[in-house]
């Protein structure tokens, strides 16, 4: 009987040599030396992580870990496989996109000088990633991935419900995602920034990798911010529809809810409480780590992806440089 062969680990060279794909590919390990909580390394892999929560990318045992086959993700995820090529074409063409969207936002606006100079003669963009105007960023992506803007252009259904008559009337808008667009960016700025510290080895203190880190975070707090905006509209939407739901159900006498999912969302409700205890403990112990760091201390002792935990623990406001504040 023949031995099933081992997997050759993965190095460093697989990953930064090869396409990558944003959403699906695989996360190299940090060495040793990169560890320390708040590390650039740590720092770009929790700025990935939380980019793909964002368009609900999830871990999989890909064949291909570093750049998946789009017709396998489609069959997996449900993600069409021209979107994935979409989003894998302007990922790919990131670094360029931010330079070109900073510095045509800085010519229109009134604002900003597109270029300015430090103390010691060097010539830099004033304009911060986060100040890059929507439709900027929009004619960059469409130019990159030609017709195909499906996953940054959404037809969405929206419901409108009359109280007096229970009517539901269902209408249609194009709206551009940018809370998409600009975690994707995000993640290809934090895996570049990556690749700069761990396999051609920069200095993490130097004026470039900072430069690069900065734009990655500024590039994911207009992703949440979008996100916000968005969060509020679904809100009021899910009201209106529970609203309606309620009513036709008192209407009808139907009792609403299953057992079984109540069930089952308890218990997870219950891990999550755990996830968040013992994070909240490791916090107090370490106010300086970040969520990745505590994710990885968590999975250690429960059976579990750090990744997920990660997306269910959140850092207490109360933590402060040196504990807790008792305030």
């Amino acid at each position: 009987m023949k031995k099933a062969k081992k997997k050759k680990p993965l190095t460093y060279e697989d990953f930064f040599e090869n396409p990558w794909c944003p959403l699906f590919g695989a996360l190299p390990d940090i060495p040793d030396d990169h560890q320390y909580p708040n590390s650039v390394a740590s720092r770009c892999l929790d700025i990935i992580c939380e980019a793909r929560e964002i368009w609900d990318a999830h871990d999989f045992n890909w064949p291909d870990p570093i750049c998946p086959d789009k017709q396998l993700v489609e069959e997996k995820t449900g993600m069409p496989a021209e979107f994935i090529e979409s989003v894998r074409l302007i990922s790919w063409r990131a670094i360029e996109i931010v330079f070109n969207c900073r510095f045509n936002t800085a010519i229109y606006s009134d604002q900003y000088r597109p270029w300015q100079r430090k103390d010691g003669g060097e010539s830099f963009l004033s304009l911060g990633a986060y100040n890059i105007w929507a439709w900027v960023l929009e004619s960059e992506m469409e130019i990159t991935a030609g017709a195909t803007t499906e996953p940054f252009i959404s037809i969405r259904k929206f419901t409108n419900t009359d109280p007096q008559s229970l009517e539901t009337i269902q209408y249609e808008e194009e709206t551009f995602l940018e809370e998409k667009a600009f975690s994707l960016l995000a993640i290809d700025v934090a895996w570049s920034t990556l690749g700069s510290v761990l396999y051609w080895h920069e200095a993490e203190d130097s004026p470039y990798i900072l430069r690069c880190l900065q734009d990655a975070q500024d590039l994911m707090t207009r992703a949440r911010q979008a996100l916000r905006n968005e969060d509020a509209r679904k809100l009021v939407e899910n009201e209106a529809a529970q609203w309606h739901k309620d009513a036709e159900n008192r209407r009808t006498g139907k009792l609403g809810g299953d057992k079984s999912g109540k069930l089952k969302r308890e218990e997870a409700r219950i891990k999550h409480k755990g996830w968040q205890e013992k994070a909240d403990v490791i916090w107090i112990m370490h106010p300086n780590w970040n969520k990745s760091d505590v994710a990885r201390r968590i999975a250690k002792e429960d059976d579990e992806k750090w990744g997920t935990i990660r997306r269910r623990i959140s850092k207490p406001k109360s933590v402060i440089k040196g504990g807790y504040n008792d305030k």
